[in-house]
């Protein structure tokens, strides 16, 4: 972020930038335990951006996604195909589609509307927020066979642990993403619904239901267990 402001001072001709961040609204980082701030990732990131966001007194609007990303059940969808079995943290949070907030913070980029300015717009999808055994009846109706959950550590960070590290490029993400969500869930973070995206929208943004059936073919079996079994 000191290099976004330092180049965008140096350019002088930006007149509006949108950073999307996501915590909880009008949270702190006094509000996330010290042991998941002091390895960074998302328990401070998104703080630390804002703060060096609004010193710079730039031209901002904060676009915060107070949901979970519906494309991050792709991740999960390995378990899906070829266990029946949905593996991912107990969670209860709203939901959006990545689609609808790159919209949305297009429209804000597009807007004349100077009140945008300086102000920090949380946006879920307005419509679903279900815990994750509500999910996995949710994927059991739209794949049309029963979906179990296992919301345990020790799968979990088995399944996803490497990738994680993976993709974040250090050891321990698995492990973080886990802590992570526990605090949310022990702390009784107060996730609420809103309609902030459906008036920037001008619809009803895409609900989970939905999105399920476009992308059931993700997770389809990879092979006739009953075929197998005989």
């Amino acid at each position: 972020m000191g290099n976004l402001v330092e180049t965008v001072r140096s350019a002088g001709t930006v007149k509006h930038i949108v950073r999307i961040v996501g915590y909880v609204p009008e949270s702190s980082p006094d509000h996330v335990p010290e042991s998941l701030t002091r390895r960074g990732g998302d328990g401070s990131q998104h703080y630390v951006a804002k703060a060096v966001l609004v010193r710079s007194k730039l031209p901002v609007t904060f676009l915060n996604v107070g949901a979970t990303l519906m494309d991050n059940f792709l991740l999960a969808a390995e378990g899906i195909r070829q266990r029946d079995t949905f593996i991912y943290p107990p969670r209860d949070i709203p939901f959006v589609d990545a689609r609808d907030v790159g919209e949305v913070g297009a429209r804000l980029l597009l807007s004349d509307d100077a009140r945008h300015i300086s102000q920090f717009h949380t946006m879920n999808n307005g419509q679903d927020q279900l815990t994750s055994e509500q999910v996995a009846e949710m994927m059991s109706d739209v794949f049309k066979r029963k979906i179990v959950h296992d919301g345990s550590r020790e799968t979990f960070l088995r399944e996803f642990g490497p990738l994680l590290d993976q993709r974040a490029g250090r050891a321990g993400e698995g492990e973080y993403r886990w802590d992570f969500v526990q605090w949310e869930n022990n702390d009784a973070v107060a996730w609420a619904l809103n309609n902030f995206a459906e008036r920037m929208l001008g619809r009803k943004p895409t609900c989970l239901r939905a999105w399920f059936m476009e992308h059931r073919a993700f997770f389809e079996p990879t092979l006739d267990r009953s075929t197998a079994a005989a």
